[in-house]
């Protein structure tokens, strides 16, 4: 069992090492400050946790670092939502006007598109109009997973498109 005295000196003790251990990895001073006091905080919520003197500064470095870790998976996942969302607004903005070779090159490379999930997506969203929420509902899919079949599916249409002949 960990006492709050036992807490305090550790976070006197190692304070400045695990903050600047964290601001490397997030290159945030606020960020950074959370991410330590956090470590801290969970110790005071969980008093039954023991630490020794010869492993705490050990798990403290990994307990920083794991959350800073999941701070950046975080910040990753943010920005592909972002990316995803300016991807759904794109559809809306671009007026089309293909002529007939591009309709029927189109038409053909959609339906060489695997697996056919992404071919689904594509026209769910670009022909139907949906939205990727919507068109997570209607799959059971997360919209993150949608977001994946309709980049998966682009790049297909990209290669195929690129590759035949008008």
């Amino acid at each position: 069992m960990t006492t709050t005295r036992q807490i305090q000196q550790l976070f006197e003790q190692h304070y400045q090492m695990l903050f600047r251990q964290a601001f490397s990895m997030l290159h945030d001073a606020e960020e950074s400050r959370d991410m330590v006091h956090d470590v801290f905080a969970y110790l005071l919520q969980h008093p039954f946790m023991t630490l020794k003197k010869e492993t705490a500064e050990k798990y403290l470095r990994t307990s920083v670092r794991n959350r800073c870790l999941n701070v950046m998976r975080n910040r990753q996942i943010q920005m592909r939502i972002s990316r995803m969302y300016l991807l759904e607004q794109d559809g809306e903005f671009l007026p089309i006007a293909p002529d007939e070779d591009e309709l029927r090159m189109l038409q053909q490379a959609m339906e060489l598109l695997e697996p056919p999930t992404c071919r689904d997506v594509v026209r769910m969203h670009f022909d139907e109009g949906m939205k990727f929420r919507e068109i997570a509902a209607h799959l059971q899919v997360s919209e993150r997973m949608v977001y994946r079949h309709l980049r998966h599916a682009l790049q297909q249409l990209r290669s195929t498109l690129k590759n035949m002949e008008p």
